[in-house]
């Protein structure tokens, strides 16, 4: 399941690559995020790190890899939370001083008889996550 994101953000595309490489103010924009490794900084290639989600009245151990850190350019990574996902940012300037931001993510479900609705009730609860963190992310990043 592929879930795409986008949203012109009033900022630099350094300045919006620099809040989503700070692991541990993501909790201030991905509210579905608890907490982050306290040991974990800024997102580098190769580094991997825990934390904490709450999603659909649940809360879920998590790790992460850090696969692409290119400052003001794009950040992916390799999520174990339950599901595997693939996070993938992406910041590109739009000519004005904002950046388009891209937030696309990868996810592999399990199967069997319930697959269906629990894709069709996690597509609909991450878009919204999904949103809901690109409007945080740009309040933060235009303070």
């Amino acid at each position: 399941m592929r879930l795409v994101v986008e949203r012109l953000i009033g900022a630099a595309p350094d300045a919006v690559y620099a809040l989503v490489a700070d692991l541990q103010r993501r909790p201030e924009w991905l509210h579905e995020l608890v907490h982050v490794d306290p040991d974990a900084d800024t997102a580098k290639a190769g580094i991997r790190f825990e934390g904490e989600s709450r999603l659909l009245l649940h809360r879920f151990p998590g790790s992460s890899e850090v696969l692409r850190a290119d400052p003001g350019t794009a950040l992916s990574e390799r999520v174990h939370l339950g599901a595997r996902l693939t996070v993938e940012w992406t910041f590109e300037p739009a000519g004005d001083g904002r950046t388009r931001v891209r937030h696309c993510m990868d996810v592999v479900l399990p199967g069997g008889p319930l697959g269906r609705i629990e894709r069709f009730v996690l597509r609909r609860r991450v878009s919204t996550l999904q949103r809901a963190a690109l409007e945080a992310l740009e309040s933060l990043v235009s303070r």
